[in-house]
Protein backbone atom coordinates (compact mmCIF):
# COMPACT_ATOMS: atom_id res chain seq x y z
CA UNK A 1 0.00 0.00 0.00
CA UNK A 2 1.21 3.47 -0.83
CA UNK A 3 1.76 6.14 1.82
CA UNK A 4 -0.10 9.01 1.33
CA UNK A 5 0.90 12.48 1.74
CA UNK A 6 0.78 13.50 5.89
CA UNK A 7 -0.18 16.98 7.22
CA UNK A 8 3.64 17.60 7.91
CA UNK A 9 4.38 17.85 4.38
CA UNK A 10 3.94 21.16 2.26
CA UNK A 11 1.12 18.87 -0.46
CA UNK A 12 0.76 21.59 -2.50
CA UNK A 13 4.02 20.54 -4.26
CA UNK A 14 2.33 17.99 -5.53
CA UNK A 15 0.76 18.46 -8.52
CA UNK A 16 -1.41 15.93 -10.14
CA UNK A 17 -0.21 13.37 -12.59
CA UNK A 18 -0.39 10.17 -14.09
CA UNK A 19 -1.23 8.54 -10.40
CA UNK A 20 -4.31 10.87 -9.27
CA UNK A 21 -6.99 8.62 -10.80
CA UNK A 22 -5.02 5.12 -10.41
CA UNK A 23 -6.30 2.24 -8.19
CA UNK A 24 -5.16 -0.85 -7.52
CA UNK A 25 -7.95 -3.44 -7.31
CA UNK A 26 -7.95 -4.96 -4.14
CA UNK A 27 -11.05 -7.24 -4.53
CA UNK A 28 -14.38 -7.86 -6.43
CA UNK A 29 -15.22 -4.77 -7.68
CA UNK A 30 -13.26 -3.08 -5.29
CA UNK A 31 -10.48 -0.48 -5.84
CA UNK A 32 -7.53 1.57 -3.74
CA UNK A 33 -5.93 4.95 -4.18
CA UNK A 34 -2.38 5.10 -4.46
CA UNK A 35 -2.32 8.89 -4.27
CA UNK A 36 -3.71 11.72 -2.64
CA UNK A 37 -3.08 15.27 -2.24
CA UNK A 38 -4.06 17.38 0.99
CA UNK A 39 -3.78 20.87 -0.06
CA UNK A 40 -1.56 22.90 2.75
CA UNK A 41 -4.19 24.11 5.13
CA UNK A 42 -7.08 22.02 4.12
CA UNK A 43 -8.18 19.44 6.83
CA UNK A 44 -8.62 16.81 4.13
CA UNK A 45 -7.65 15.32 0.97
CA UNK A 46 -9.13 16.96 -2.30
CA UNK A 47 -12.37 16.16 -2.89
CA UNK A 48 -12.30 16.82 -6.28
CA UNK A 49 -9.66 13.56 -6.76
CA UNK A 50 -12.28 11.82 -4.52
CA UNK A 51 -14.79 12.35 -7.02
CA UNK A 52 -12.09 11.47 -9.90
CA UNK A 53 -11.16 8.05 -8.27
CA UNK A 54 -14.72 7.06 -7.74
CA UNK A 55 -15.86 7.98 -11.40
CA UNK A 56 -13.00 6.23 -12.05
CA UNK A 57 -13.24 2.80 -10.17
CA UNK A 58 -17.38 2.48 -11.11
CA UNK A 59 -16.24 3.06 -14.97
CA UNK A 60 -13.99 -0.07 -14.41
CA UNK A 61 -17.54 -2.34 -13.86
CA UNK A 62 -19.21 -1.55 -17.03
CA UNK A 63 -18.41 -2.42 -20.79
CA UNK A 64 -16.72 -0.01 -22.98
CA UNK A 65 -19.42 1.42 -24.87
CA UNK A 66 -21.06 2.96 -21.95
CA UNK A 67 -20.24 6.52 -20.59
CA UNK A 68 -21.00 8.26 -17.56
CA UNK A 69 -24.57 10.45 -18.58
CA UNK A 70 -25.10 11.26 -14.52
CA UNK A 71 -22.67 11.32 -11.37
CA UNK A 72 -24.26 12.42 -7.62
CA UNK A 73 -21.82 12.71 -4.75
CA UNK A 74 -22.50 12.79 -1.08
CA UNK A 75 -19.34 14.23 1.02
CA UNK A 76 -19.42 12.48 4.69
CA UNK A 77 -16.14 12.92 6.18
CA UNK A 78 -13.37 14.76 5.18
CA UNK A 79 -10.78 12.22 4.03
CA UNK A 80 -6.96 12.08 5.67
CA UNK A 81 -3.95 12.62 3.56
CA UNK A 82 -2.37 9.83 5.42
CA UNK A 83 -4.56 6.71 4.36
CA UNK A 84 -5.48 5.55 1.01
CA UNK A 85 -9.02 4.96 0.25
CA UNK A 86 -10.99 1.69 -0.51
CA UNK A 87 -13.83 2.26 -3.10
CA UNK A 88 -16.25 -0.60 -3.04
CA UNK A 89 -18.75 -0.52 -6.07
CA UNK A 90 -21.83 -2.04 -6.18
CA UNK A 91 -23.56 -3.23 -9.29
CA UNK A 92 -27.37 -1.68 -8.83
CA UNK A 93 -28.50 -2.04 -12.56
CA UNK A 94 -27.22 -3.71 -15.77
CA UNK A 95 -29.68 -2.79 -18.73
CA UNK A 96 -29.43 -2.63 -22.18
CA UNK A 97 -28.73 1.10 -22.48
CA UNK A 98 -27.83 2.20 -19.16
CA UNK A 99 -26.48 1.07 -16.25
CA UNK A 100 -25.64 1.96 -12.72
CA UNK A 101 -23.34 1.72 -9.93
CA UNK A 102 -23.36 2.95 -6.31
CA UNK A 103 -19.47 3.51 -4.81
CA UNK A 104 -18.54 3.66 -0.87
CA UNK A 105 -15.45 5.18 -0.10
CA UNK A 106 -14.22 4.13 3.09
CA UNK A 107 -11.06 5.21 4.99
CA UNK A 108 -9.83 2.69 7.32
CA UNK A 109 -13.17 1.61 7.30
CA UNK A 110 -15.44 4.44 7.89
CA UNK A 111 -17.59 5.88 4.85
CA UNK A 112 -16.48 8.98 4.14
CA UNK A 113 -18.17 9.44 1.00
CA UNK A 114 -20.61 7.84 -1.53
CA UNK A 115 -22.00 7.89 -4.99
CA UNK A 116 -24.21 6.98 -7.61
CA UNK A 117 -23.35 6.80 -11.64
CA UNK A 118 -25.31 6.09 -13.74
CA UNK A 119 -23.74 5.00 -17.40
CA UNK A 120 -25.44 4.96 -21.02
CA UNK A 121 -24.70 3.25 -24.26
CA UNK A 122 -24.03 5.77 -26.83
CA UNK A 123 -26.46 6.68 -29.48
CA UNK A 124 -27.78 9.29 -31.70
CA UNK A 125 -30.07 11.84 -30.31
CA UNK A 126 -31.02 15.62 -31.95
CA UNK A 127 -30.87 16.65 -27.95
CA UNK A 128 -27.91 19.53 -27.42
CA UNK A 129 -27.19 20.63 -23.97
CA UNK A 130 -24.11 22.32 -24.34
CA UNK A 131 -23.83 26.34 -25.66
CA UNK A 132 -21.59 26.87 -28.62
CA UNK A 133 -17.80 27.50 -27.18
CA UNK A 134 -17.32 31.61 -27.31
CA UNK A 135 -14.74 33.41 -29.31
CA UNK A 136 -11.93 34.10 -26.90
CA UNK A 137 -8.46 34.46 -27.36
CA UNK A 138 -5.93 31.32 -27.19
CA UNK A 139 -4.85 29.87 -23.90
CA UNK A 140 -0.88 31.30 -25.30
CA UNK A 141 -2.68 34.66 -26.20
CA UNK A 142 -3.27 35.68 -22.55
CA UNK A 143 -1.34 35.67 -19.07
CA UNK A 144 -1.61 33.35 -16.16
CA UNK A 145 -3.33 33.68 -12.87
CA UNK A 146 -0.37 34.01 -11.18
CA UNK A 147 0.88 37.09 -13.51
CA UNK A 148 -2.31 38.92 -13.47
CA UNK A 149 -2.47 38.88 -9.78
CA UNK A 150 1.41 40.63 -9.91
CA UNK A 151 0.55 43.06 -12.70
CA UNK A 152 -2.66 44.14 -10.40
CA UNK A 153 -0.36 44.10 -7.19
CA UNK A 154 1.99 46.29 -8.89
CA UNK A 155 -0.25 48.83 -9.96
CA UNK A 156 -1.26 48.99 -6.38
CA UNK A 157 2.68 48.89 -5.31
CA UNK A 158 1.91 45.87 -3.01
CA UNK A 159 3.07 42.87 -4.64
CA UNK A 160 2.85 39.73 -2.13
CA UNK A 161 5.20 36.86 -3.90
CA UNK A 162 4.13 34.87 -0.88
CA UNK A 163 0.68 35.15 -2.10
CA UNK A 164 1.33 34.43 -5.16
CA UNK A 165 3.17 31.59 -4.59
CA UNK A 166 0.29 30.27 -2.82
CA UNK A 167 -0.96 29.78 -6.52
CA UNK A 168 1.71 29.12 -8.31
CA UNK A 169 2.13 25.93 -6.77
CA UNK A 170 -1.55 24.68 -7.34
CA UNK A 171 -1.94 21.33 -9.83
CA UNK A 172 -4.10 23.29 -11.92
CA UNK A 173 -2.64 25.94 -14.50
CA UNK A 174 -5.41 29.01 -14.94
CA UNK A 175 -5.76 31.68 -17.20
CA UNK A 176 -7.95 34.44 -17.10
CA UNK A 177 -9.34 35.85 -20.31
CA UNK A 178 -10.05 39.99 -19.98
CA UNK A 179 -13.57 40.26 -19.00
CA UNK A 180 -16.08 40.81 -22.28
CA UNK A 181 -19.69 42.28 -22.26
CA UNK A 182 -22.53 40.62 -24.05
CA UNK A 183 -24.99 42.37 -26.13
CA UNK A 184 -27.18 43.24 -22.63
CA UNK A 185 -23.90 44.33 -21.47
CA UNK A 186 -23.52 41.65 -19.12
CA UNK A 187 -20.58 40.39 -18.13
CA UNK A 188 -18.57 37.51 -19.66
CA UNK A 189 -16.30 35.65 -17.20
CA UNK A 190 -13.99 33.63 -19.13
CA UNK A 191 -10.80 30.83 -17.98
CA UNK A 192 -9.27 28.66 -19.45
CA UNK A 193 -8.01 25.71 -17.08
CA UNK A 194 -5.60 22.52 -17.59
CA UNK A 195 -3.89 19.98 -15.29
CA UNK A 196 -0.19 20.86 -14.85
CA UNK A 197 0.27 17.08 -14.77
CA UNK A 198 0.34 14.19 -17.33
CA UNK A 199 -3.29 13.25 -17.03
CA UNK A 200 -3.64 10.27 -19.46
Amino acid sequence: MSAGIGAEDDANTQPFNERTLELEEIGPDTYLSVDLWQPKGNRGVFGGQVIGQALSAAGKTVPSPFRCNSLHCYFLAAGKGTDMIAYEVRRVREGASYCTRLVVAKQTGRVIFIATVSFQRAEASALVHQYQMPQVPAPDQVISREEHMRRQQRRLDAVDEDKIAEFSVLPVESRAIPVARDQRGLPINAIWLRAKGDMS
